[in-house]
């Protein structure tokens, strides 16, 4: 039997745009993108939102990534904890193990 071998894609901008929009957090109140929708969410009258519904609501707001109204946790000053680093650790070398990223010196939290 012949050798089949498979590649697989993967869009890596939207990726990256989706964690990004999970990460930030509001500058004036520090509620992540999703809090923040949920309350946008709840205060036109939707008392438990659906993903559809926060989809919806964040389409049709102006102004959705202002730099001035949103920032970056860790430039906020706030550090993961030690769990989630742990996690990172673990996920990075199941990517390792897995073939899929060669190295992860690059990904270890560094202070400023």
């Amino acid at each position: 039997m012949a050798d089949v071998t498979k590649t697989i894609g993967i869009d890596a901008t939207t990726l990256e745009a989706s964690a990004a929009l999970r990460s930030i957090v509001r500058r004036d109140t520090g509620a992540t993108s999703q809090e923040f929708l949920t309350q946008l969410a709840q205060a036109s009258g939707i008392d438990t939102p659906t993903r559809e519904d926060l989809a919806r609501i964040d389409r049709k707001r102006p102004k959705k990534g202002s730099n001035d109204d949103w920032t970056h946790p860790l430039e906020a000053g706030i550090v993961p904890s030690p769990e989630v680093f742990t996690a990172m650790g673990k996920y990075n070398e199941e990517l390792v193990t897995a073939g899929v990223m060669l190295a992860a010196e690059a990904t270890r939290f560094r202070p400023r």
